[in-house]
């Protein structure tokens, strides 16, 4: 398992940058929900950033987007 930090993308209104360890990846709001669920689109709507942690499948399905 390895944290996942997401954050906007400068400028855009659908594009997450997403920080795995020492990797990135960016990734659409659509997908955060897909993967993550409401309670992601909230934070990351509200908050600015949403923070967790998760397997080995969905970091590579995030890496593979």
């Amino acid at each position: 398992m390895s944290e996942v930090k997401c954050s906007w993308v400068p400028g855009t209104l659908d594009t997450l940058h997403v920080v795995i360890g020492e990797r990135t990846a960016r990734l659409k709001v659509v997908q955060l929900r897909q993967l993550f669920g409401i309670q992601a689109l909230n934070a990351i709507y509200l908050q600015g950033y949403y923070q967790t942690v998760a397997d080995q499948d969905i970091i590579e399905r995030i890496l593979a987007a």
